[in-house]
């Protein structure tokens, strides 16, 4: 399985609040509770979103007909040669990002 790295809460933390010591808003200023309050609820509030991004995926997921040249992985052949992947769009759009605020 590839490693994909993905920037930690305290990574995203760093870079929203501005590195300019005249704001006193540098993540790094804060105390270790702040630091892990915020870091906390960050995680906590991508674990709800991912979550549901997941179920709703599940749900809207959608077997189509395989067409020439498709690279998606066949899931499904009938007796007929009729071959079905699951249709990439339905999952990404499966999930509204403007929920995310």
């Amino acid at each position: 399985m590839e490693d994909i790295k993905i920037m930690t809460a305290e990574e995203i933390a760093k870079k929203i609040f501005p590195d300019d010591a005249e704001s006193g808003f540098q993540f790094d200023s804060f105390n270790n509770t702040t630091k892990n309050f915020i870091k906390k609820a960050m995680i906590e509030f991508a674990k709800l979103h991912v979550t549901e991004a997941l179920k709703q995926a599940y749900q809207k997921a959608e077997l189509k007909e395989q067409e020439k040249g498709d690279e998606q992985i066949c899931f499904m052949a009938n007796d007929m040669g009729d071959a079905y992947v699951l249709d990439k769009d339905s999952i990404l759009n499966a999930y509204d990002l403007n929920n995310i605020k």
